[in-house]
């Protein structure tokens, strides 16, 4: 609704009008309308066609600031509901396993450390059980002495020269013998002679003869002998020289010279 202080600036709108009808045809509306002759509030904005009151047909100062009404306060709005979480980032990559590195060279050796002290000596061990030696190695050896065969012919038991002994634990044993002998001087070259192994009690374990002996002096002949024996203890071994004329003689009693090798590896 127009407030009354807009009267006077709508009545000057209407004479306006009124007048500008009354030259185009009566006289009558010649008379100008004041505000004087509008009833307050007898026009209103519904009767006012739009854009009939400008800003020119208004009197300065005619209208004054209207305090516009307060409105209402804006109410908060509810607040959004949170939004589904995101799927999560996939995990980037492995990085490529580095290469290895050349092996360093070797450093140079440390200088050697100086020998400690030398040990007490320990206790000596038992004998070893000769059942349990190993076999092919050399269980006994005897060279005997150069010795003369004094006597030739008859009773082997009783005549034969000894040249030494061999002690053997019990055991399995190759025994091997061999004779060099050699004529002193001439002799009859009916002579043969003979290295015999007998153990104490008489048992035979090696014989061995030569040949016919030569007439000449300083002249030599050999014999050896191998045989597998076995001992059920430790067992002496005697190593013996003799000789047997074809004749049955004794003339060269004497008259030879001998040097006997013994071994005994096990079996």
């Amino acid at each position: 609704m127009i407030k009354r202080h807009m009267k006077t600036g709508a009545a000057v709108v209407l004479a306006g009008a009124l007048f500008a009808a009354g030259g185009m045809g009566t006289a009558t509306a010649a008379k100008m309308i004041s505000g004087s002759d509008i009833e307050d509030n007898s026009i209103t904005a519904q009767q006012l066609a739009g854009g009939s009151v400008g800003e020119s047909e208004l009197k300065n100062g005619v209208l004054k600031g209207v305090k516009g009404e307060k409105g209402d306060d804006g109410k908060r709005g509810p607040k959004g509901d949170t939004g589904p979480q995101g799927p999560a980032g996939e995990s980037g990559a492995a990085g490529a396993e580095g290469v290895r590195g050349l092996q360093g060279a070797d450093g140079a050796p440390g200088p050697q450390g100086i020998p400690g002290a030398q040990g007490p000596q320990g206790p000596q061990g038992p004998a070893g059980d000769p059942a349990s030696d190993v076999a092919g190695t050399v269980a006994g050896y005897l060279t005997t002495d150069p010795a003369l065969i004094n006597q030739i012919g008859g009773t082997f038991s009783t005549r034969a020269t000894e040249l030494g002994t061999l002690t053997l634990p019990a055991g399995t044993y190759v025994l091997t013998g061999n004779a060099f002998f050699g004529s002193q001087v001439a002799v009859s070259g009916k002579t043969r002679l003979q290295l015999a192994l007998r153990t104490v009690a008489g048992e035979d374990v090696g014989t061995c003869f030569t040949g016919a002996t030569s007439q000449l002096a300083n002249r030599e002949t050999t014999c050896s002998t191998t045989r597998v024996v076995e001992f059920a203890s430790t067992t002496v071994v005697r190593v013996l020289g003799f000789g047997y004329a074809d004749d049955q003689g004794s003339a060269d009693g004497g008259k030879f010279g001998v040097v006997s090798y013994v071994t005994a590896v096990r079996a």
